[in-house]
């Protein structure tokens, strides 16, 4: 399992007495966690986890929209890979309210792409199979939970901007002006990350390192920056400008100014959809940028 970014690690803990006080969640996932992969005895079901990367070039489609992507519980999730696979499941009509929801998403999008029969399972252009034993590469599992991971993260925090910095309503000149200030938060949120919300790049994490360097100060000056946009009472250190970089304490100062962002950002998360936030996790591929 990809292992959490520190700060944010330790922000999320530091909440973990409440997860269980703050009342039904919200808001569900965009895609599934990677605990929907496995059995209750921690074995890796490689079924659940082929079924998910047939079938995620159609949700990958589906996050690409502009309108927001209906999200699932975990259990939702796992019961959907189960009946596609053909395999019954206990809450019937919710699978067939997924099923049903998951075709209309195939004749909406164009793509070749019938539940009956599914595409190959692809990573990185290639089909994916298990070996002889029935497993999968563990590089290449790191890599697929990451991007789970990764992509709940981003689609979490878009969700999160909307909530607390909603878009403006009526037909004045003013609301329109208004509107189209707030439309460009989507470019601001954007320069959070390289390339697009829902196709995060495993070699380009952006803040899904657990160091501070120059390739990753820009994504947490950016997420600063989109932090301190929102309305209310915010920690100090995010009252203030981002650390100088000519400051013999830069790395202290942007250490506590992430961790000060983090315990902001999963608080403000678990207080808007009462239920913990998913946090970075470090990329596989993180040992690149350390050479």
């Amino acid at each position: 399992m990809p292992r959490r970014v520190t700060a944010w690690d330790r922000a999320n803990n530091s909440l973990s007495e409440f997860h269980l006080r703050s009342g039904p969640s919200l808001l569900e996932q965009a895609y599934p966690l990677p605990d929907v992969f496995f059995t209750p005895s921690n074995d890796l079901k490689v079924s659940l986890l082929l079924m998910w990367l047939r079938l995620r070039p159609l949700l990958q489609w589906k996050l690409s929209l502009p309108t927001r992507m209906k999200g699932y519980k975990n259990t939702e999730w796992r019961a959907l890979f189960e009946a596609i696979d053909g395999k019954k499941v206990e809450s019937m009509k919710a699978r067939g309210n997924m099923l049903k929801e998951l075709e209309e998403l195939c004749r909406q999008s164009g793509l070749v792409f019938q539940l009956n029969d599914l595409p190959l399972p692809k990573w990185s252009g290639e089909v994916v199979h298990a070996d002889a034993n029935g497993q999968l590469d563990q590089r290449l599992v790191k890599e697929i939970f990451w991007e789970l991971l990764e992509v709940n993260f981003r689609t979490e925090l878009i969700t999160l901007d909307r909530a607390v910095v909603p878009e403006p309503q009526g037909d004045s000149d003013a609301s329109i002006v208004m509107r189209d200030q707030w439309m460009d938060r989507e470019q601001l949120i954007n320069s959070c990350w390289i390339g697009h919300a829902h196709r995060p790049l495993v070699t380009s994490p952006g803040l899904s390192s657990d160091h501070p360097h120059e390739y990753r100060l820009r994504f947490l000056k950016a997420l600063a920056t989109v932090l301190q946009s929102w309305p209310g009472m915010k920690p100090p250190e995010l009252e203030k400008p981002f650390p100088d970089m000519r400051s013999i304490v830069f790395e202290i100062e942007v250490r506590k100014l992430e961790e000060a962002m983090a315990y902001y950002y999963t608080r403000k998360f678990l207080l808007t959809f009462h239920r913990p936030a998913t946090i970075p996790h470090v990329s596989p591929y993180e040992s690149i940028f350390n050479e």
